[in-house]
């Protein structure tokens, strides 16, 4: 399950162009002890309300409507979730504060028979996909993404998938397109993390495809990375 929570900004306010980390910590202070995985996007301002201080490299973001995107395949976790970010209250991210107005349940959406056993979904990245070291070539993302998410996949359902078969692949004319091939450095807590922001395909069976979609792709989901959306549905 995927929640939309709809946040309102009253005034101008600054974020680092970097906030995964403070939305995480807002997030720690609003849910249970650790229980199911998670994963969640930044914060998803339009275009028009959004501005990047050249000076100090920090976002604006301009009086209007916020989005923030959480997910886990726990419904129950994110039910709770939602009770205390209930609407009305503030959520405070670093030294920004928003109000909560409404949150909206979405379920993994029905794109195939239950007997289908592979399926590729193109997959628009929504923060950047980690995995461990720093590689020249996305390539070499396949085989680590591949891992994470059968590791995943076992840590939700306590079992291995019926088919273990994963394909992932960046699109590659978007990253010869982009500067420096799609690649972002993060600050997250004063640690530089490097990752990939670019549209990608995923081959698997749809129970693995959920779990990404529900978890997140790639490896520190939990920290907002790897956090994407099925594109066209």
């Amino acid at each position: 399950m995927r929640r939309c929570f709809r946040l309102w900004n009253e005034k101008e306010q600054r974020l680092p162009l970097s906030h995964l980390d403070l939305l995480r910590d807002a997030l720690d202070s609003g849910r249970d002890e650790q229980t199911a995985p998670l994963s969640f996007s930044d914060l998803r301002v339009p275009a028009q309300q959004r501005r990047i201080d050249r000076a100090t490299g920090e976002l604006v973001i301009l009086p209007g409507a916020v989005q923030w995107w959480i997910a886990s395949p726990d419904d129950d976790s994110l039910t709770r979730l939602a009770l205390r970010f209930a609407p009305g209250n503030f959520l405070p991210v670093g030294k920004a504060v928003f109000v909560l107005r409404e949150s909206t349940a979405y379920s993994f959406p029905n794109l195939v028979a239950e007997n289908t056993l592979s399926l590729s979904l193109r997959f628009s990245c929504r923060t950047p996909v980690v995995t461990t070291g720093v590689y020249s070539s996305a390539n070499a993302y396949e085989p680590l993404v591949r891992q994470a998410l059968l590791e995943t996949f076992a840590r939700v359902y306590d079992r291995p998938p019926y088919s273990d078969a994963v394909g992932f692949a960046f699109d590659a004319d978007y990253l010869r397109s982009h500067p420096r091939g799609g690649t972002k450095r993060i600050d997250f807590r004063g640690e530089t993390v490097d990752g990939i922001l670019a549209p990608f395909v995923l081959t698997a069976s749809p129970e693995l495809l959920r779990v990404a979609w529900e978890c997140g792709v790639g490896e520190r989901t939990e920290d907002g990375f790897g956090f994407a959306e099925i594109a066209d549905t």
